[in-house]
C-alpha cells in the first residue's frame, strides 16, 4: 500500500499570494486534488494500492520553535528571506489546510522534515513524497513535484549523493552557505568514484582541507539534512573521526 506525503507549506503560500480568500482556498484545493490524482496514478501504474488517507503537512502560523534556528551560528538561518504576503492571508490558507484537508501544523521542525519522517516510518518503499524544493529529495523514494508534475524515484545511492552534493555547496536561499567556491557543477563530480558508504569521510575531508573547523561541517551537515525520526541528532562523522582524516 502506498502512502501519500504532502509538503504543503509551499502551497499555502501560493494561495496566500492571491490573498482573496475564495481565490486562496480554491487554489489549495485544486492543488491537492491534482497531487491526488498524480499519486493514484503512480499507484494504478505500480498495480499498488493507495492509502485512504493522505498525510499533509505544513509549518504552523503560531510560534514556531524550527531547530535550524538554534543551529545556525555562521549566519541566521533563512536571514535572507522577506515576506512579501500579508500574514493574515498565510494564515488563512495554512488553517484551511488543517480545517478541510486534516493537515497537521508542525513546530519543531520543518514541513519538508515532517514528509522524510513519515516516509520513513511507513517504509521508503510504501511512500510517495509531494514537495517542489528539491532540497527534499534525500530519501530513496518516489517524489512528486507538484509544480511541474514530474516524478522522481531515487535509489539509496542517488539520494545520499545528493544529499552530501548539497552539503558541499549549501543552500543560498536559506542562508546555508557551504563551502565558498563549490557550486552545483563541482560538486557535481566531488563524488565521482568514491563509494556511497565513503562520501561522508570524502566531503568531511574537503571541509578540513579548506580550513574548516569540526563545528562548522556539523552545522552545515544538520541544517542540510532531513529528520528522518522526530527529535533525531544526526552526527555523520565523530569528533574522534575528524580527527583522523
Amino acid at each position: 500500500m502506498k502512502h501519500l506525503l504532502i509538503d504543503a507549506d509551499s502551497i499555502a503560500y501560493a494561495g496566500a499570494y492571491k490573498e482573496d480568500p475564495v481565490q486562496i482556498y480554491s487554489h489549495i484545493d485544486s492543488t491537492i486534488q491534482d497531487i491526488w490524482s498524480t499519486f493514484s496514478g503512480i499507484c494504478a501504474s505500480a498495480g499498488d494500492t493507495p492509502a485512504t488517507k493522505m498525510y499533509i503537512y505544513v509549518e504552523t502560523w503560531e510560534q514556531k520553535h524550527n531547530f535550524r534556528k538554534w543551529l545556525a551560528v555562521s549566519q541566521p538561518y533563512k536571514a535572507k528571506r522577506t515576506k512579501t504576503i500579508p500574514l493574515h492571508c498565510i494564515k488563512e490558507a495554512k488553517k484551511h489546510l488543517v480545517g478541510k484537508w486534516g493537515a497537521e501544523a508542525v513546530k519543531h521542525a520543518e514541513s519538508e522534515d515532517y514528509c522524510l519522517i513519515g516516509a520513513n516510518a511507513v517504509g521508503y518503499d510504501n511512500a510517495v513524497v509531494a514537495a517542489i524544493d528539491k532540497d527534499v529529495y534525500q530519501a530513496p523514494t518516489t517524489y512528486i513535484n507538484y509544480n511541474t508534475g514530474e516524478v522522481v524515484t531515487l535509489s539509496h545511492d542517488e539520494a545520499e549523493a545528493r544529499l552530501w552534493r548539497q552539503i558541499l555547496t549549501g543552500d543560498s536561499t536559506d542562508s546555508i552557505p557551504g563551502l565558498e567556491g563549490i557550486g552545483p557543477k563541482r560538486a557535481e563530480t566531488a563524488l565521482d568514484g568514491v563509494p556511497v558508504e565513503c562520501y561522508s569521510n570524502h566531503v568531511a575531508h574537503i571541509y578540513k582541507e579548506l580550513g574548516h573547523s569540526y563545528g562548522y561541517f556539523i552545522e552545515q551537515c544538520r541544517l542540510i539534512y532531513l529528520l528522518r525520526e522526530p527529535a533525531e541528532v544526526w552526527l555523520p562523522i565523530t569528533p574522534e573521526e575528524w580527527s583522523e582524516l
